[in-house]
């Protein structure tokens, strides 16, 4: 099972009685299911809830979560105001040699970075860290204002 969890799919595990709530945080109470399931619960779900709460605040569109942006290729943006044509990529692993580092997965992120721009995109770049401290909020509230201005 992928480490990626959107809000859909933490809604279905607390539906199926797999996972709790406890304040914000998310605790796996099936034993069937592996700790790196339990990992992701546990450290993706409050930086989403934190993240739509600040959108939320700001009055603007509703981002899409894995939108597929491209006719062709697969590539996805992490959340995608689409309306706007405003993508926001979280980059994790930047410390422990994650895929965003590496040589050939850096390549395949300007590739799509680029097709993404020439196909009138603006992006923005984040780590998992600004999600969860409200900087990535912040950076889509002065695109806005910039973009309004």
């Amino acid at each position: 099972m992928s480490a990626r969890l959107d809000l859909r799919h933490i809604r279905k595990l607390l539906k199926k009685g797999n996972v709790r709530l406890k304040g914000n945080t998310f605790l796996l109470t099936s034993t069937k299911s592996s700790s790196r399931v339990a990992h992701a619960v546990q450290k993706h779900a409050e930086f989403y809830i934190l993240f739509y709460q600040g959108i939320k605040a700001l009055k603007i569109e509703k981002p899409v979560q894995e939108y597929r942006f491209h006719k062709t290729r697969r590539w996805r943006f992490d959340f995608c105001f689409v309306d706007s044509m405003l993508a926001l990529e979280v980059e994790g692993g930047i410390w422990t040699d994650g895929r965003h580092t590496r040589g050939s997965g850096f390549i395949k992120d300007m590739e799509k970075y680029n097709q993404a721009a020439i196909l009138g995109y603006s992006l923005l770049r984040t780590t998992p860290e600004q999600m969860q401290n409200g900087e990535a909020v912040l950076l889509i509230e002065q695109w806005f204002k910039e973009k309004d201005e």
